[in-house]
């Protein structure tokens, strides 16, 4: 369950963070993308709580991409 709830908001949110990217700049939406990763990856306590943060860390990490 984890894999896909990290995934699909995965690809879809490039498409937004792309040109995102494109206007501000990478550096500043990498920064800001891992800074949330981070946070919310070492805020997953339960399993619930696991497979929500990934769902959100997805479409940080989809900035990277």
């Amino acid at each position: 369950m984890a894999v896909p709830a990290y995934l699909v908001p995965c690809g879809a949110l490039t498409l937004v963070w792309g040109p995102l990217s494109d206007r501000a700049g990478r550096r500043p939406v990498i920064l800001a993308s891992l800074a949330a990763f981070t946070v919310l990856t070492a805020l997953a306590g339960s399993n619930e709580a696991f497979i929500t943060m990934r769902l959100i860390t997805a479409s940080e990490s989809a900035a990277s991409a």
